[in-house]
């Protein structure tokens, strides 16, 4: 079962329209009937929205029967290919969170100088 089917087994399990959902998980109604209908991948912070509002397991949410689903470049999906129940992430995110870690192993080894001067001089 995919995640969309299974946001859509909660909602009705719950007795709630889309735009209950969607006042619920603080999200537009064309975004919320997107995911719903599989056409776009949540994120980490909507999926943990999900599990928290609905008291669900974040296994669950993301388990999947699907063997291979591959969204082309461009898509609503931006690439994310999708492999039994693993999601490979896009080269750009990928790009981003590497040049994001080394900003910060710079930030925290200048911080680190800075503290051992000061320790030095006492």
């Amino acid at each position: 079962m995919s995640f969309g089917t299974k946001l859509r087994e909660i909602r009705k399990q719950n007795n709630l329209l889309q735009k209950d959902m969607c006042e619920k998980l603080n999200m537009e109604q064309s975004t919320y009937s997107r995911y719903e209908t599989d056409e776009r991948l949540p994120t980490v912070d909507i999926i943990n929205r999900v599990a928290d509002t609905f008291n669900v397991s974040l296994d669950w949410l993301m388990q999947s029967e699907a063997k291979t689903v591959i969204f082309e470049n461009g898509s609503a999906n931006h690439g994310v290919v999708q492999t039994e129940n693993y999601y490979a992430v896009p080269k750009d995110v990928i790009e981003a969170l590497l040049e994001q870690q080394k900003n910060t192993t710079t930030l925290l080894n200048s911080m680190t100088l800075v503290l051992q001067q000061i320790f030095d001089k006492k």
